[in-house]
């Protein structure tokens, strides 16, 4: 066979395409190595977006808060306004009494610092008014709003402070002013504009803020803030019951202090939301219950709301208290319960005349279970055709005033109640009020209160100022310097069964 020799030129050509293959997958792996380098380049780069991602909210939420979390939790109340320019207008009348309840007369001075920097304040910012106790037991407030260290800046201008004129805590710069009502603190920190009549109240402020130990982060308050946060475009008051009643004592009168010191355990905190309407204030919300709590007796669903007779008070009574709950009245060998019970008051020369109201439907004689073991019907008094009865349970003791008893000597079974009163000539006169036709329907100040509270209830507290009476409530330097609660018109409560830890209730105030 004869061998065929490749030309020059089919060795050239078969060289080319190797050395063409070869070129090839030496450009695909560059291409794969590149493709590598620019994956491994993209990663990087995302990571290093999510580290800065990250770093920027947790520095933007360091020095950025709500006014909430930058409260000291020991608070004895907050004042949450969403709309100032409302809040203002309408309390205006109203603004002389919050002074006396809440120590409101800094306001001026907060006033015009928000107006200062109102162009450079947020549309849906928060002023938030807070009151503490100092260790003299006086009521301090701070005033926090958002706000940006150029706003912040700006004030110190138009309020001709020097920057340097200042002290520092945790490298916050503290500022004073002096104005014609006391001196103010300024500071700014984490996004918030905060103004105090104390010192103290910005250093702690900037430390619960460093710490996250605000009011805002208390477990406590967690069901209740829920609610405030949900809406707001109302304004706010949160009370702490305990810390209140302390700041409000000194007001009170040594003979009434004891009875005002229970108020402390109507329940933990409460959150109101807070209108006015010339001199009435409403507050409508909910109060936090503990186990000690008064409120706590409500716990749990009513097979019927409470209903007040209309034909069960006269009309010139100074107080009222409803309970739709069990309550056990009587002596070692009787014991009854009943689930509506009213106390009222009448001022009759100087003289206050308590009487208990037991509501029952009738069916049954329960004059009998009342009356002493020694009872004859020569001991029946008659008055207007109606007997009266000597009781033979001991004297009641109302909820609400632990230290207190209300004598239960006598009583009158009339229009589906028992009527007890320490007295014969008590019970008259509440048999000639009521043959007067003088009853609680013809009270056309209680029936005005009414309408602003709902028609609902398990409980109601009802006051109402007759002939200035309720100085006798107050300590004599409160009424030297002029206080007005004094002469305070109409206060009116009233509560609903307990739902989730929490009682809706509704307070009506008419101060003139």
């Amino acid at each position: 066979m004869q061998r065929t020799i490749p030309s020059v030129k089919t060795c050239n050509f078969a060289a080319v395409i190797k050395l063409s293959t070869m070129e090839s997958e030496q450009k695909k792996t560059k291409r794969s190595g590149r493709k590598g380098w620019i994956v491994a380049g993209l990663a990087i780069v995302v990571a290093v977006v999510a580290v800065a991602i990250v770093a920027f909210s947790h520095l933007l939420k360091k020095n950025t808060a709500e006014p909430l979390a930058t409260l000291p939790a020991d608070a004895v109340y907050v004042l949450q306004v969403n709309d100032n320019e409302v809040f203002m207008k309408s309390s205006v009348k109203c603004l002389p009494y919050l002074d006396e309840i809440l120590s409101f007369n800094a306001m001026e001075g907060f006033e015009y610092f928000a107006s200062q920097i109102s162009a450079y304040l947020p549309q849906t910012g928060q002023i938030v008014i807070s009151g503490y106790l100092n260790r003299s037991n006086q009521l301090k407030l701070m005033m926090s709003t958002r706000a940006s260290e150029g706003a912040f800046n700006q004030l110190l201008q138009s309020l001709k402070i020097n920057p340097k004129d200042c002290t520092t805590h945790r490298s916050v710069r503290i500022y004073k002013i002096a104005t014609h009502h006391n001196a103010f603190y300024l500071c700014f920190h984490n996004g918030i504009f905060s103004a105090a009549e104390s010192v103290k109240l910005l250093e702690s402020s900037i430390d619960v803020t460093a710490t996250a130990n605000s009011l805002a982060n208390q477990a406590e308050l967690t069901k209740l803030l829920g609610v405030v946060n949900k809406n707001n475009k109302h304004n706010w008051l949160m009370i702490n019951h305990e810390r209140f009643v302390k700041a409000e004592l000194p007001k009170i009168a040594l003979d009434y202090q004891a009875q005002f010191s229970h108020y402390k355990d109507l329940a933990n905190w409460s959150a109101y939301q807070v209108t006015f309407t010339d001199f009435e204030m409403k507050l409508s919300g909910y109060s936090l219950i503990t186990s000690n709590s008064f409120f706590q007796q409500f716990h749990g669903s009513m097979e019927s709301p409470m209903s007040i007779p209309d034909s069960l008070a006269f009309s010139n009574i100074s107080r009222l208290e409803s309970y739709a709950a069990p309550f056990a009245v009587g002596s070692d060998s009787v014991m009854l319960q009943f689930y509506d019970i009213h106390h009222f008051v009448m001022n009759s020369k100087g003289k206050d005349l308590h009487f208990i109201a037991l509501h029952f439907d009738g069916s049954e004689n329960l004059a009998e279970a009342f009356l002493p073991s020694d009872f004859t019907s020569d001991s029946i008094i008659r008055h207007k055709k109606i007997a009266i009865y000597k009781s033979g349970v001991g004297d009641f003791v109302p909820k609400y005033l632990l230290d207190s008893t209300i004598g239960c000597n006598y009583f009158v079974e009339n229009k589906g109640n028992l009527i007890f009163a320490d007295s014969v000539s008590a019970l008259k006169l509440y048999l000639d009020k009521m043959a007067g036709g003088s009853n609680l329907a013809s009270n056309q100040t209680y029936v005005f209160a009414k309408k602003h509270l709902p028609s609902q209830s398990v409980f109601e507290l009802y006051y109402q100022n007759l002939n200035q009476d309720a100085r006798k409530f107050f300590s004599a330097s409160f009424l030297k310097a002029g206080g007005r609660l004094s002469t305070m018109r109409v206060f009116s409560v009233n509560a609903r069964e307990s739902v989730d830890g929490m009682v809706p209730n509704n307070i009506y105030v008419r101060f003139q």
